[in-house]
């Protein structure tokens, strides 16, 4: 009696292992939701990229260029789905202004100097679904906006199988008022890579008129962390 209940016993804890370890098998894993981190973030992680922005506006022309570096120093937790980066922004550039030269007909640096200075910036991270970033700096602009009522935030992780990201928004604007008739166009691009982070934008803005011309364009490049 005593040998077939023990018997008993052991066969009931053979099939609880067994039904254990299919249980474990078949539970998903936050690995299969979110395999793609792309955009690192890591106490101590530093991003540099090349900046330029050039503006043009009738005969003048302005142009910032040089570098931007981030440095991503804390993180703090500020409740169950809020998590806060403190990031410092580093920002070495050279700008330049040029004007008309009626003389010649062409462009003359009118002055240059340099920008230097670094800042306190804060990115958001919301604990969940794929953990929405936001962020308000020169380079780091989220939520990815085509139009000020119209906001596409970025996603730090992604289930996407291609390690690249890119995101492309385009808008037109025109015609414009009776007196000045104008068109304008913008294009943006972001693109991401997995555990690279952000690693090109571009901005172009294009607007013509009957009276006046302008466009604004950006390029970022990162070149390393």
């Amino acid at each position: 009696m005593h040998i077939r209940t023990r018997s008993i016993n052991i066969l009931l804890w053979f099939l609880s292992g067994v039904c254990l370890f299919v249980q474990s098998c078949n539970s998903p894993t936050s690995v299969q939701t979110h395999n793609y981190d792309m955009f690192p973030l890591r106490d101590g992680l530093q991003y540099k990229y090349s900046y330029s922005h050039i503006i043009t506006a009738d005969n003048n022309k302005w142009i910032d260029s040089g570098f931007v570096e981030y440095e991503i120093k804390d993180s703090k937790d500020v409740s169950p789905t809020l998590r806060v980066w403190i990031i410092v922004e580093n920002v070495n550039l050279l700008h330049q202004y040029y004007v008309p030269n009626d003389q010649f007909g062409g462009m003359r640096l009118d002055s240059s100097y340099l920008v230097n200075y670094n800042a306190t910036d804060s990115l958001k991270e919301n604990l969940y679904d794929s953990h929405i970033l936001s962020c308000q700096s020169l380079i780091w602009q989220f939520p990815i906006g085509i139009l000020s009522t119209e906001l596409v935030p970025f996603a730090r992780y992604s289930s996407s199988s291609d390690p690249v990201l890119s995101y492309n928004y385009t808008s037109h604007y025109g015609p414009g008022y009776t007196v000045e008739h104008y068109q304008e166009n913008k294009q943006k691009q972001y693109v991401f890579e997995k555990d690279k982070g952000l690693i090109s934008t571009s901005y172009d803005d294009y607007l013509y008129s009957n009276v006046s011309s302008y466009s604004s364009i950006i390029r970022v490049t990162l070149l390393g962390y």
